[in-house]
């Protein structure tokens, strides 16, 4: 699913035409909870599901940087 979306953001950016930079914001609720990759939570992805995404993006002869915030 979150490889779908991926795709989905390409086409709607024209990624094949333009260089583009993706932000990728790792964020966090500060609720004590044990990390798990079985898990997501509040609908966030799970880290599988991150991997599948950024590995669509990774690939992209056009993607100009990735810059990652949060935390």
């Amino acid at each position: 699913m979150a490889a779908a979306a991926a795709h989905l953001a390409l086409e709607r950016v024209h990624a094949p035409k333009n260089e583009f930079v993706l932000h990728f914001d790792v964020g966090y609720d500060f609720e004590p909870r044990v990390w798990s990759d079985r898990f997501s939570w509040r609908g966030r992805l799970t880290l599988n599901e991150v991997r599948d995404a950024l590995r669509v993006f990774a690939v992209q002869p056009n993607l100009a940087a990735i810059v990652s915030g949060g935390l």
